[in-house]
């Protein structure tokens, strides 16, 4: 049977006749006899037979007429999930997150998509960089959004830059005067360990090689610094985060920027996903509405 089988059944029923059913659908009568036909082959029995007048119901087809408004709305409903699943209007999204970007960009990203696809599921998992990018490979998730992926087995496409300053408690001696890259060095710091985060990491040092100064001397590894904040505050320890985090409201409140242009290092937000790989229709989706709308939700955090 076809979709509009039950339909154009239904018609050639009430009518009582082939042609004047034709006329009512718009459709010629050899087309609405394949229609009437073809429910009668999948139930295998007739459902019409003639009279003088035109056409009348077998008991078989009397049957099926009172089921045939039943059979259209299941055809409907099944078209239209199909056709939601092929839009990506529904569907599940295995998706992976860096926790800046789920602070400050999911709550609302997730509130605006679900409003034009309100039956999309997300499975989301919230890692640093190094654990979304295994999570795309081992194929435990289809789409990561947070640093732009490295690697020639990725696509990543940008959304929004975001800057890592250093940081240190508001109350500390370091904001007296005008800092310098030598006075970073009288400082002990907290830093991701390098097996978490190791691009962050490496950049930092790098400067300090750079300008043939001793590396930053590490006196508390982390694998998340973004859960440490009133402790840095507390010892006076120099940090390295996002400069999102800083500011009434944030999860770094307690901490200031110490403005130095030499350590600040300048990264992009993107999602990226396994190159060559398959991305459900939602999940292209979602892909699509947050590189069009991430800047702009970003600056509304």
């Amino acid at each position: 049977m076809e979709f509009r089988d039950p339909q154009h059944f239904a018609a050639v029923a009430d009518a009582g006749h082939l042609v004047r059913a034709a006329v009512r659908l718009g459709r010629s009568a050899p087309a609405l006899t394949k229609s009437i036909h073809r429910p009668a082959q999948a139930f295998g029995a007739p459902l019409f037979e003639r009279t003088r007048q035109g056409i009348r119901l077998t008991p078989s087809g009397t049957v099926l007429r009172e089921r045939a408004s039943t059979l259209q709305r299941i055809f409907e409903e099944n078209s239209r999930e199909i056709r939601n699943l092929s839009e990506g209007s529904r569907g599940h999204i295995k998706l992976g997150v860096a926790p800046t970007v789920a602070q400050y960009l999911m709550p609302l990203a997730c509130r605006l998509f679900l409003r034009t696809c309100p039956d999309v599921t997300f499975d989301m998992a919230i890692g640093i960089y190094p654990i979304l990018r295994e999570s795309l490979k081992s194929r435990r998730i289809d789409l990561a959004i947070g640093t732009v992926a490295s690697g020639h087995e990725f696509i990543s496409r940008k959304i929004i830059h975001d800057d890592v300053v250093v940081v240190t408690g508001n109350n500390s001696d370091i904001f007296r005067k005008t800092v310098t890259l030598p006075d970073l060095c009288n400082y002990q710091w907290v830093l991701p360990a390098a097996s978490y985060e190791a691009d962050t990491r490496e950049w930092l040092e790098r400067v300090f090689d750079k300008h043939q100064l001793p590396r930053p001397r590490v006196q508390i590894e982390t694998d998340s610094i973004s859960l440490l904040p009133r402790m840095i505050a507390q010892t006076g320890l120099l940090s390295f985060i996002s400069r999102r985090n800083l500011g009434p409201g944030k999860i770094a409140a307690p901490l200031r920027e110490v403005p130095l242009r030499a350590t600040t290092m300048r990264r992009y937000f993107g999602a990226s996903y396994r190159l060559g790989g398959y991305l459900p229709p939602a999940t292209r989706r979602f892909l699509e509405f947050i590189v069009a709308k991430g800047p702009g939700l970003f600056s509304s955090e």
